[in-house]
């Protein structure tokens, strides 16, 4: 029932944003839209900013659910890149925000955080080494931007993004994920 009503709540906003920019849109909107009230709402989302990200969110996870490992890095890679190819409307609405909860931030700290488990699973250790660590989080924190820029052009497919994004991790993490 929990994921239904948010599915609900969510596409509410995602119908709202094919007429109104995301600055426009505001919680009574959402729940006008699909008839909810705003005690549903704020029982499942904190705010507009938060029912921004459900989404990605929730098809990240799904994309990860079985793939945990790393031999699963190079597909994982290219799910993420296709659903955001394949959403790039409702990114494209949402992607020069800013502020609070951006995509840009949450993808960031999303993927530091699978992979940094990831890693630490695959390695047997409770943390990464601190030169590892700090790769990775200037990695992803480019990747993501990166990320957020080609859905404005699409200048080359996700395949090849996939590709590049994997292959240009720097060597010291390269190292575990072939």
């Amino acid at each position: 029932m929990i994921n239904y009503t948010k599915t609900i709540l969510v596409n509410a906003f995602e119908a709202l944003l094919k007429t109104k920019s995301f600055d426009e849109i505001t919680v009574t909107d959402i729940t006008n839209y699909c008839g909810a009230a705003r005690s549903t709402f704020y029982k499942y989302f904190s705010d507009k900013y938060d029912i921004m990200i459900w989404k990605y969110q929730n098809a990240l996870n799904e994309i990860h659910i079985e793939q945990t490992a790393i031999p699963y890095w190079r597909e994982n890679t290219y799910s993420g890149v296709t659903y955001l190819a394949n959403n790039r409307e409702y990114f494209l609405k949402i992607i020069d925000y800013k502020g609070q909860n951006s995509v840009h931030d949450f993808l960031y700290n999303y993927s530091y955080q699978f992979i940094y488990k990831v890693l630490c699973k695959e390695r047997n250790i409770e943390n990464l080494p601190l030169l590892e660590n700090e790769a990775l989080k200037i990695y992803l924190m480019g990747s993501s931007k990166y990320l957020m820029d080609w859905l404005k052009t699409m200048h080359i497919s996700p395949e090849e993004l996939a590709d590049l994004l994997c292959n240009c991790m720097p060597d010291l993490l390269k190292q575990y994920f072939e």
